[in-house]
């Protein structure tokens, strides 16, 4: 189950609002190129943990080196390939129209 992120407020003089972001070329994640602007996708990431940072004023935090990522349902060449052939056969069976 994913965990929702809040958005929350830095703590230095211009107060921005953010949430934490990761960005992809589409050699990292083919998917991307269908992919639309404000559209929502799940992810599965493989991280490893660089560092740590406690400090008593503010929550910890911690950063991560993405080391594998994963598109959830997203079917590999080899099932795109044997989907389009069943289709291609149930409309030569007549079974769509």
């Amino acid at each position: 189950m994913f965990k929702k992120i809040k958005l929350e407020k830095i703590n230095e003089p211009t107060a921005e609002s953010f949430l934490p972001n990761v960005n992809f070329t589409e050699k990292e994640l083919p998917a991307i190129k269908n992919w639309k602007v404000g559209g929502e996708y799940e992810i599965t990431l493989k991280v490893r943990q660089t560092s740590m940072t406690k400090d008593r004023d503010m929550p910890i935090s911690a950063r991560f080196e993405i080391t594998a990522v994963e598109v959830k349902n997203e079917l590999d060449d080899d099932q795109k390939e044997m989907m389009n052939k069943m289709t291609k056969k149930k409309i030569r069976e007549g079974e769509y129209e």
